[in-house]
């Protein structure tokens, strides 16, 4: 088993197309991290996306850091604790590509 491209989602339309699918569409959204934004729904949706990131933290940063550079677990988590400090920085207003992609199963 290979490794995972983290850029998958971007071909993942064309993908279906060959696979047959019909009425493809892909749109990309600009989704903020974190809850700063003034709008109701782009705060609740920058908290959701925060949240995420933050739960799937770990899962990221080990293949790279612990297999790859051979760090230890507790420099792991030193460095993850740094970057949850940011994250969690709310005087940056940073946004996240956000790839939705549908399609239609065709009928046969």
């Amino acid at each position: 088993m290979g490794i995972p491209d983290p850029h998958a989602v971007t071909s993942l339309a064309a993908g279906l197309r060959a696979a047959g699918f019909a009425d493809v569409a892909q749109t990309t959204h600009r989704c903020p991290l974190g809850p700063w934004p003034r709008d109701r729904r782009l705060r609740y949706a920058g908290l959701f996306m925060r949240t995420s990131l933050l739960d799937g933290l770990p899962g990221l940063a080990r293949r790279p850091l612990v297999a790859g550079l051979g760090w230890s677990e507790l420099q792991l988590q030193m460095f993850l604790l740094e970057v949850r400090k940011a994250i969690a920085d709310d005087t940056v207003h940073a946004y996240f590509p956000l790839h939705v992609v549908h399609a239609r199963k065709p009928l046969r």
